[in-house]
């Protein structure tokens, strides 16, 4: 708004008005895209902080996420369970986690996250 009374000002004529008003709007424009992607960073950057302190708040997590990285744990997720000591529940609990994140995902969501529909009594 200052640029535009400075310009309308030392502006000779009507064109010359006419083009800087357009330049100060085009200019105004552009600030406001830019504070606009940056807000979009910010609140990117908070909702990521959020994701890192959900993944690393329990060491399982991890622990959990990286077994599904191995085929033959993927092939049978049950499996994990022995290994870290963990429940049935807790690894379920734990894939919900993950897929929340978005750091798995079901191959067919039309099916249970977990092959058998009866968690085992032993684990």
């Amino acid at each position: 708004m200052i640029y535009n009374a400075y310009f309308s000002v030392y502006a000779w004529g009507r064109d010359e008005k006419n083009f800087f008003n357009q330049k100060i709007r085009q200019i105004q424009e552009e600030n406001q895209k830019i504070t606009r992607r940056i807000k979009a960073k910010i609140v990117n950057s908070e909702e990521r902080k959020i994701q890192l302190d959900t993944y690393y708040r329990e060491t399982v997590t991890a622990l959990v996420h990286m077994y599904l990285t191995i085929p033959a744990f993927r092939n049978d997720p049950e499996s994990i369970c022995v290994p870290l000591g963990i429940s049935y529940r807790k690894l379920t609990d734990e894939n919900e986690k993950l897929e929340k994140l978005s750091l798995v995902t079901r191959l067919d969501p039309s099916i249970a996250p977990w092959p058998s529909e009866n968690p085992p009594e032993s684990r």
